[in-house]
């Protein structure tokens, strides 16, 4: 084999290998979407204060002097959500597997 034919094959094979990864990471499966989005498994815990800090942050530069009183009721919804959510357990539709 010549130089030339071992550098196209490294190359294939390569270029092969970046294909695979990128379709397993497009391809998710159906029982990993959920009502809040995709479930992705990780052990780094979220950091909740960050968000919580963002959220106020964002909130602030939307509505101005009543951000408190309407993060207040977007979060009362958010509750009742889960709350109904937990109780009912509602089907998710469409139950085939999506390529998202």
């Amino acid at each position: 084999l010549s130089e030339e034919m071992v550098a196209f094959f490294k190359k294939t094979i390569e270029h092969r290998k970046q294909r695979e990864s990128v379709s397993r990471s497009s391809h998710i499966k159906s029982f990993s979407v959920g009502v809040f989005g995709v479930a992705r498994r990780t052990f780094v815990a979220p950091d909740e204060e960050a968000k919580t800090k963002l959220r106020r942050e964002n909130a602030r530069q939307m509505y101005g002097a009543s951000a408190e009183r309407i993060l207040a009721m977007e979060t009362l919804i958010d509750m009742r959500f889960e709350q109904e959510y937990a109780r009912k357990r509602p089907p998710l539709w469409p139950n085939i597997p999506l390529r998202l």
